[in-house]
């Protein structure tokens, strides 16, 4: 208790001197505030420490470990207030000391606060801490595993620890100079060169808008359609990769806002600096030493949260890992509740930006208290609107949701008995009618989710709108019916019926070969006369003239009957509406249009196991590449097959094509150039590729119309 009497009497004596300057020289609001807000810190000191006590009791709080082993104290307790914040006997045990500086309105006692306080954390880290983990903490093989955890979390990042900022900086990582680059050019050499405050204002908040609107949209997009998986996947490129580029580009965008927000700083102070007058345009420029105290105090904060993070979820949660790598993948399949997660859910909803709030208590302008709200509106709609989302999507309502730390402790010790009650009766009914009320529940609970379900409707309605011309449309743009008393006759042999429906047009599919005949009178015909084939859409205007070019897919008809197979180059290998037009004499004189038929996608599923590979391959062999190029079976290489056509490229465009359509699953013909050395792709790897690039879109994704209140 000495010290603590001891710093009560310098309390005193500076309150007092001057003739009771604590309360003189200032509003009698603002003095009424100081004592009422430094009670308050005194009084939760008070309330912090006697809870500890009746946690701990007598054992803990006088080290009894140091001395010997209570039985039945094998583990740490955390309740009470130990549930609330990190060590908060050297933590939020100390701002009563705070308090009093505010009361005393001396920089005195605020000096010696911080300096005890400063002793306290030092006692805490060097002795305390190694004791506890001596004691309590993990054993080697635990240590070993969460070595090998945090190792594995790097595979993502070619086992390099990524760029956090400017954090793990890699002279032989070119991502990492050109951030150090553009983070020098925007936070020192722009304000050097600039001429006015309000130009790096601009650059601020256009570079932040910018980064909000690119990083916030990409989520949302990758969250609904996976669209940057989609894009690797269909180019071979492997989903660790991918991810490894969005952390680069997310990191970039980042450095980008605060060095822009930091060169506004400077060349604000610069400039005024330079005039003679470094107070000017400042909002107030009272109490300069306790604003660069607690300015400094927010930017610190922000720093050790950040790190907090990291070290709780690894680089893989702080890059928005989830959204992009499977649980299947991840090293990660629960959300974590361990760190500074055992106090808060989202530690980074307020202490993600207390940094920039910070600035703003140093330098209080206009353009720090517009960047202040840029920055905290960004943060709160990425993570209430598009990360707790996704996070409901993957782990459940109940798990995202459940009490932090901080909330038990101050429904448990501080919130009157009453009101436990109420609400312990509350989340009973909610257990017991969750089912039935799922919708009243999520009224309460989650209303600031409506804005994340109507873009869950946007979306949906999105996903099941189309733009594509009718079918019925298409039919009525033919000319066939006006042709229908023509001497003349087209027949397409060997179209398929989609249904019995008599409006249905015939079908089939794409490199499937197309048998038509035709019939002409013997006395008007011409060894000349030939036949084509188009698109609809391409040719409606024109009835009994053809002026598009046939682009070589037509034949001649040198006997008044006969029939002709369609394949190969004179198809067409995309899906549409078309028709048959008879010409006269060489000309582009119609005499006759056949019936339109359709051209689509065989539909071909792909299978959930990779056991049922060869059976998948076998049907990719038979309705693709049989239609392409020959293989002799599924084991067989393609490229040497492949390499002898004319334009390999475009074969295998084609064939990646007809996949993508035919199994709805994007690939680009990359994935056949990027075989390895020996050039043995064949279609059984390219069947377990697609089964590959499934299983993870099926990790990632979820049924709009089918979410659940877990």
């Amino acid at each position: 208790m000495s010290d603590f009497i001891t710093f009560c009497c310098v309390v005193y004596c500076s309150a007092i001197k001057d003739d009771y300057q604590f309360i003189n020289n200032q509003s009698f609001w603002l003095v009424y505030s100081r004592i009422v807000l430094g009670s308050g810190l005194i009084l939760f000191n008070l309330w912090v420490k006697v809870n500890a006590h009746n946690t701990i009791k007598d054992y803990a709080w006088y080290w009894g470990d140091f001395f010997f082993r209570q039985i039945n104290n094998e583990e740490l307790i955390f309740d009470g207030v130990f549930e609330m914040v990190p060590h908060p006997m050297y933590s939020v045990g100390y701002v009563g000391y705070y308090g009093f500086a505010l009361i005393a309105k001396s920089y005195v006692v605020l000096a010696i606060a911080i300096f005890g306080h400063f002793l306290q954390m030092i006692f805490l880290h060097y002795i305390e801490n190694p004791h506890i983990d001596k004691i309590y903490g993990p054993s080697k093989n635990e240590i070993n595993l969460i070595k090998i955890l945090k190792l594995k979390d790097l595979k993502n990042f070619d086992n390099l620890k990524p760029l956090v900022g400017l954090t793990n900086f890699n002279w032989m990582r070119a991502s990492d100079i050109v951030n150090l680059v553009l983070s020098l050019t925007y936070g020192i050499i722009i304000p050097l060169f600039a001429n006015s405050i309000k130009s790096l204002f601009i650059l601020t908040v256009g570079m932040k808008l910018f980064e909000s609107i690119s990083i916030n949209l990409s989520l949302t997009l990758q969250s609904y359609f996976k669209i940057v998986t989609k894009w690797s996947l269909s180019n071979d490129i492997p989903v660790e990769k991918s991810f490894s580029n969005w952390a680069v580009l997310y990191n970039s965008l980042i450095n980008l806002t605060y060095s822009s927000l930091f060169g506004m700083n400077l060349g604000y102070f610069l400039q005024k600096s330079g005039s003679g007058s470094p107070s000017s345009g400042l909002l107030f420029s009272d109490w300069f030493y306790l604003r660069v105290f607690l300015g400094l105090l927010l930017i610190y904060t922000q720093f050790w949260i950040n790190f907090s993070i990291i070290d709780s979820i690894g680089y893989f949660g702080w890059f928005y890992g989830d959204f992009f790598i499977p649980k299947s993948q991840s090293s990660i399949k629960n959300i974590t509740t361990a760190g500074v997660y055992r106090y808060l859910n989202n530690p980074e909803q307020i202490f993600g930006v207390c940094g920039v709030m910070g600035i703003f208590l140093i330098y209080p302008t206009v353009e720090n208290f517009v960047c202040v709200g840029l920055w905290v509106v960004n943060n709160f709609i990425r993570i209430n609107f598009i990360e707790k989302s996704h996070m409901v999507k993957l782990y459940g309502e109940q798990e995202v949701n459940r009490d932090s730390g901080v909330t038990k402790t101050v429904k448990k010790h501080l919130l009157p008995e009453v009101i436990q009650r109420r609400m312990s009766n509350d989340e009973a009914y909610t257990r017991v009618n969750g089912t039935t009320h799922g919708r009243r529940r999520r009224s309460s609970n989650l209303h600031g989710n409506s804005v994340a379900d109507s873009l869950d409707n946007f979306i949906r309605d999105l996903r099941n709108s189309s733009t594509k011309l009718s079918q019925q449309k298409l039919i009525e743009l033919s000319q066939n019916l006006s042709f229908a008393n023509s001497d003349y006759k087209l027949t397409i042999d060997g179209l398929k019926m989609q249904s019995t429906e008599s409006d249905e047009l015939k079908y089939t599919t794409i490199g499937t070969p197309v048998s038509v005949s035709w019939t002409s009178p013997t006395e008007n015909h011409s060894v000349r006369d030939w036949i084509g084939l188009y698109k609809i859409v391409q040719t409606s205007y024109s009835r009994n003239k053809t002026i598009l070019s046939s682009a070589g897919r037509w034949t001649w008809c040198k006997e008044p009957k006969g029939s002709f197979i369609f394949d190969k180059e004179k198809l067409f290998w995309e899906e549409g509406v078309y028709e048959f037009r008879y010409h006269l004499d060489s000309k582009h004189d119609v005499a006759y249009i056949s019936e339109p038929f359709e051209i689509k996608s065989i539909e071909l599923k792909v299978p959930e196991f990779k056991e049922d590979a060869i059976k998948f391959a076998e049907n990719l062999k038979l309705e693709i590449f049989d239609k392409v190029i020959k293989l002799t079976d599924i084991s067989e290489a393609i490229s040497p097959i492949a390499n002898q056509s004319d334009n390999v490229i475009e074969v295998y465009k084609l064939i990646s094509s007809m996949i993508s359509k035919s199994t709805k699953i994007n690939i680009t013909y990359k994935i056949f150039l990027n075989q390895g050395d020996d050039d043995l792709l064949s279609i059984k790897d390219v069947a377990i590729k697609l089964i590959n690039i499934k299983h993870v879109l099926e990790e990632l994704s979820y049924n709009i119309t089918d979410k659940k209140d877990v």
